[in-house]
């Protein structure tokens, strides 16, 4: 059996208390992860308005399906790269041949915070 190369690294926003944790096959790709994330960040701090929160309670996001010469695709935008044939997430699954072309699947995040009484 193999080693695997572990490493963690603490977000570079001063404030922040997450780590991201990585792993390499070989020394050499632990090299590469090494040089690669030399300054991390979070998703907290990367995209801050794609992380739900009690003020930014519900996201949305949308995929369309595509055609390409070689077969049908989930895709961010009507027009974009084409993606999987196949998208899933909680509680749904959804195969891109099963929907004619310009098809949206629109998925909605909503936090629900309950009252304190």
């Amino acid at each position: 059996m193999r080693n695997k190369y572990y490493h963690s690294i603490k977000c570079s926003n001063p404030e922040c208390k997450e780590y991201g944790h990585f792993s390499a096959g070989t020394r050499n790709e632990y090299s590469e992860l090494i040089k690669r994330h030399k300054s991390w960040t979070c998703c907290r701090h990367t995209k801050p308005n794609e992380v739900l929160s009690s003020e930014n309670n519900t996201l949305e996001s949308s995929q369309f399906v595509v055609e390409t010469s070689y077969g049908k695709f989930w895709s961010n935008d009507s027009q974009g790269k084409p993606g999987s044939g196949f998208t899933f997430g909680p509680g749904f699954k959804a195969y891109a041949d099963d929907f004619s072309v310009g098809t949206k699947l629109t998925v909605t995040a909503r936090i629900e915070i309950p009252s304190i009484v």
